[in-house]
């Protein structure tokens, strides 16, 4: 078989594989999250969030873990764990569903007094097409710092 022959059977081979990778990566779940609104502005808990699946598998069987960790004057209430298994059944390809965190650590501490640097972790927990086995289920970790806005509401800033 000629050289040129040859070489076009392995740069055709390499641009599959190559292609094939690509799609794979493509279709991965990325999920990001996003700010939507506030129950209640001097409580950075009270924050809405919603999350999106940026990939095209779809997920299903959605658990959130919310860990707050409050900073009240001298204050710092650490290790609270809230989670709200099974919030979803099913997160489609550019699909969105709220977090329930808003819920559950809004209720801990009303009418307290934020300061700079209480801290929000949410861990999201997913299934891929309903294969909700433990060692095939996958996690995003989101981590948020809240900070004070000129008119005095606390807002979360996304850190990585």
């Amino acid at each position: 078989m000629p050289l040129w022959k040859r070489t076009l059977r392995y740069v055709g081979t390499l641009l599959g594989i190559l292609g094939v990778l690509i799609g794979i990566i493509e279709a991965y779940p990325w999920l990001s999250i996003h700010e939507i609104d506030s129950v209640d502005p001097a409580n950075p808990y009270g924050y809405i969030f919603n999350v999106v699946n940026e990939g095209y598998v779809p997920l299903t069987d959605l658990d959130a873990h919310c860990f707050p960790t409050f900073v009240m004057g001298r204050s710092v209430v650490a290790h609270n764990h809230f989670h709200s298994d099974h919030f979803a059944d099913y997160l489609g390809h550019a699909d969105t569903v709220t977090i329930p965190c808003f819920r559950i650590a809004q209720k801990l501490l009303i009418g307290s007094e934020y300061e700079n640097g209480s801290i929000l972790d949410i861990e999201i927990t997913y299934a891929f097409w309903h294969l909700n086995f433990r060692y095939l289920r996958r996690s995003a970790i989101f981590h948020f710092v809240s900070t004070s806005g000129t008119e005095g509401s606390q807002h979360w800033i996304f850190e990585h």
